[in-house]
Order: C-alpha cells, then structure tokens, then sequence
C-alpha cells in the first residue's frame, strides 16, 4: 500500500440532466410560470491522484457544469469538487476504475419566463437563485494507455445532493472523455 506515483488530468462532459423544477413567483405571491429544467449540460474540469498500491487511488477532482433549459435559455450552472477515492485493475493497455467523490459545491440558478432582450432593461419575469450543496457522486470508467505517461480517459458519473435538497437541482449522468498524464513508479 505504499505510495506508488500520482496521475491528473483534464476532462469535458455532456449528459442528460433532468428532475429539476424552477417555479417563479411575484412578490406580491403570484404564480408567473414554472420551467421543467431538463437537457444536456456541458462542462470542464479535472482531477489529480496520488496512486497507493497497485489498486488505490487517493485525490481530488473538480468541475463547472451549466445547462441551458427551456426556450428561454434559461441557466442553471454547478460548479463543484471534493475529495475521490477509486480502486483500479489494470490488463495491458487497459486500466478499469470505480469509485466515488465526496465534496460540495454552488449553484446558481437563472430562469427567465421571457426571452431576454439585448439591452439594460430589467427582467420582469425571471429569477435568480444561488445555494451550496453537499455532493457524492459516485462513478466508473476506464483509461486507455497510449503511454506510459498519457492515457485516455472515459467515465461517467451521477452527481447526488445529500443536504441542502432544493426543487431546482437537477441530476443525471454526466459522461467524461479527457486526457490523463501519469507519473507512476517503476514495477
């Protein structure tokens, strides 16, 4: 279980996000509209891992990831990271992975009822939501070895909020395509 090199690297993800509702009210308690927030979200982010063994991993991971729902283009952005554990099985070029991350983040939520205008006009109908979030997400995936020092990397994941539940956070798997650079011991 010693320590045995460290790998990091970079990852966009897309998916389907769906579950969330975004209700807007007057301030005198009017019902304005309610938006169903489901689509695929787009994101970056990245990881780093201290490799202990031959099948530990110990790190962190981190990312942005925003949707755009209804044909408002309306804006619901996480951003988000913590602290990730997987165990790994390598068979040639091929290393497959499960494992889970545990973190927080923020959320900030736009839902515009009407198409927004290019100009310095308030919204009348819109609103605007920010919140933390405490997150597992647990995951899996697999890394190709073009190198002994660059892999590619393929993993999805399903983000859950465990405090702090709110009617506008969406969920659903996210997929990762990237590149991971590896620093490992000799065997």
């Amino acid at each position: 279980m010693g320590y045995s090199g460290f790998s990091g690297g970079m990852m966009l993800h897309s998916g389907y996000s769906f579950g969330g509702q975004s209700t807007v009210v007057s301030t005198e308690g009017t019902l304005l509209g309610t938006q169903t927030m489901q689509g695929l979200p787009m994101g970056i982010g990245g990881c780093l891992r201290v490799h202990f063994g031959k099948h530990l991993r110990i790190g962190m991971e981190g990312y942005r990831s925003t949707l755009k729902y209804a044909t408002t283009k309306s804006n619901f952005a996480l951003g988000w990271g913590g602290i990730l554990a997987d165990g790994y099985w390598t068979c040639n070029r091929w290393t497959w992975f499960v494992g889970g991350t545990f973190g927080g983040g923020s959320v900030r939520n736009l839902t515009l009822l009407e198409p927004a205008t290019l100009d310095f006009t308030e919204e009348k109908q819109s609103s605007y939501r920010k919140y933390g979030v405490m997150l597992v997400t647990p995951f899996v995936g697999f890394e190709y070895a073009f190198t002994t020092k660059l892999h590619l990397i393929v993993k999805a994941d399903w983000l859950m909020n465990v405090l702090n539940q709110q009617p506008d956070f969406v969920q659903g798997i996210r997929c990762y395509v990237g590149v991971v650079f590896n620093r490992l011991s000799k065997k």
